[in-house]
């Protein structure tokens, strides 16, 4: 019985200790697993200014006057941000936990007609974000969010933003001869894609900024984005085609310029070439690639400079 009662008292003490092990083991367990959270990341500085601009068009505004640097996180496909930053969503998703992350003070977005997912308002208001959806398709809308951008940053008048704006009005005004319009190339078709075809039609920056510079447009109906069938093309028998078709923005691209005329906008549109229409037949067929074509921002200034290159030489033929 002594033997019996040495064994039990035995196993006991191993029962016991076993569990104080366990006990001693998950507890370190939950230390170590505590101590790999990372602690929320600190608040801006006071007056610091951090921006998430998740638009590609407010993003090209935000470097053209001068404020890249105040950019903590990106859209998703973004065209002119470094690649380092990271990507806080794109047009239908936001990634929350890196704007958290990013710690931003001011988020820009572009959903427009869409409402904010619920969580990323809840997140912001929690975060003490402040958020903007900046309204972009016509030319008044960019002049307009360039003004409101500043405002919403509380940003100093400076002479950047001035001097952007001033190139942007100065870009769309008549380029014809004499600052008058192009009378002589006639009516001007501008694509946005060819497979399928579509136009950039009635309410897109692109048509306002041919009509300001003194092109005639082609399509007079519509809406902004208009696709078109071969029946459309050759019903409308445009006088001039201008194909708007942003090629990938390479670092390091030394390329002077970004219209793209000839034999290489031949090939670009067989499609268009192979129809039965005066665009074709007087050999006014001309391509802009330029990355930035297609964004409703700052960039349309240059796009109204390549836009005018093209109607000079039809003019001057």
């Amino acid at each position: 019985m002594g033997t019996v009662r040495a064994t039990a008292s035995l196993m006991d003490g191993c029962r016991a200790g076993v569990l104080g092990v366990w006990v001693a083991l998950c507890a370190c367990a939950l230390m170590a697993g505590c101590g790999d959270r990372k602690p929320p990341p600190p608040p801006p500085d006071a007056g610091e200014v951090r921006i998430a601009v998740l638009s590609p068009a407010a993003a090209v505004m935000l470097r053209d006057i001068g404020q890249e640097h105040r950019i903590v996180a990106r859209h998703a496909f973004d065209l002119v941000l470094s690649r380092g930053l990271p990507v806080g969503g794109d047009q239908n998703t936001i990634n929350l936990e890196a704007l958290v992350r990013a710690r931003p003070t001011h988020i820009i977005t572009q959903w427009q007609s869409k409402s904010l997912p619920g969580p990323f308002v809840e997140e912001a208001a929690r975060h003490g974000w402040k958020v903007h959806d900046a309204s972009l398709l016509s030319i008044d809308d960019i002049d307009r969010e360039l003004a409101a951008l500043r405002d919403f940053l509380s940003l100093p008048v400076d002479e950047s933003a001035d001097h952007m704006r001033l190139r942007l009005r100065d870009a769309l005004k008549p380029r014809g001869p004499g600052g008058g319009p192009f009378r002589k190339v006639g009516r001007v078709l501008l694509l946005g894609a060819t497979e399928p075809t579509a136009a950039l039609g009635p309410g897109s920056c692109h048509q306002q900024v041919l009509e300001r510079i003194g092109g005639a447009p082609a399509l007079l109906s519509g809406n902004a984005w208009v696709e078109l069938s071969t029946e459309d093309l050759l019903r409308l028998n445009p006088d001039a085609i201008i194909a708007v078709l942003p090629r990938e923005n390479r670092a390091g691209d030394s390329r002077a310029s970004y219209v793209v005329r000839g034999a290489e906008a031949a090939e670009r549109l067989r499609g268009v070439m192979a129809l039965d229409i005066a665009a074709v037949s007087r050999g006014r067929v001309a391509v802009i690639d330029d990355p930035l074509a297609l964004l409703p921002s700052t960039s349309m200034a240059a796009f109204a400079d390549e836009l005018a290159e093209v109607l000079a030489a039809w003019e001057a033929q």
